[in-house]
């Protein structure tokens, strides 16, 4: 498939699920959807992949496609503070009011900075602040890695020496 026929496709399939897809649907019901031949099949798939790959769809564990807003989900990079917490910066911004989402360190699981995430979104309890990932019900980890830095890059940054303290002092 050429790139400007899997862009327009790419295009239908986002406008087809955010004005008439209410809920995640399997492949099928999206083909049936957009009005798609079966022997078209293998683009949709291709299309399906590239916007997954963008965060602009997400496909959950039962293998439905949705949008995360109306998931109440966000996908995006971690980036970690020192301090514990971190922020989820979106790959797709909805609108110009969608703001980073903030993770509480209670919540981070094995995500590390620069990991790309997935995270249940709750409105802030305090007014003014960012929105935050937190855990839903059915599930004990508030984030979900969605694809990981390379394990020689995990393993690296915790396996790093912490610089120790020596029993002597230096009062000068």
């Amino acid at each position: 498939m050429e790139q400007e026929q899997l862009d327009t496709l790419k295009e239908r399939i986002y406008a087809f699920m955010r004005e008439d897809a209410y809920r995640p649907l399997p492949e099928a019901e999206l083909r049936t959807g957009l009005g798609l031949p079966e022997s078209e099949g293998q683009e949709l798939s291709d299309a399906l992949a590239a916007l997954e790959a963008e965060g602009a769809v997400i496909r959950n564990r039962s293998g439905l496609y949705g949008l995360p807003s109306r998931m109440n989900l966000v996908v995006g990079r971690l980036s970690m503070s020192p301090k514990g917490f971190g922020f989820i910066i979106p790959d797709v911004r909805e609108t110009e009011e969608e703001t980073d989402v903030f993770v509480p360190g209670s919540a981070m699981g094995t995500a590390m900075h620069g990991d790309r995430v997935v995270a249940r979104v709750t409105p802030s309890e305090q007014p003014g602040r960012a929105r935050e990932g937190r855990s839903s019900a059915s599930s004990s980890a508030s984030i979900r890695i969605s694809s990981a830095r390379s394990s020689a890059a995990r393993r690296s940054a915790s396996s790093r020496p912490t610089a120790r303290r020596s029993g002597a002092m230096s009062l000068c």
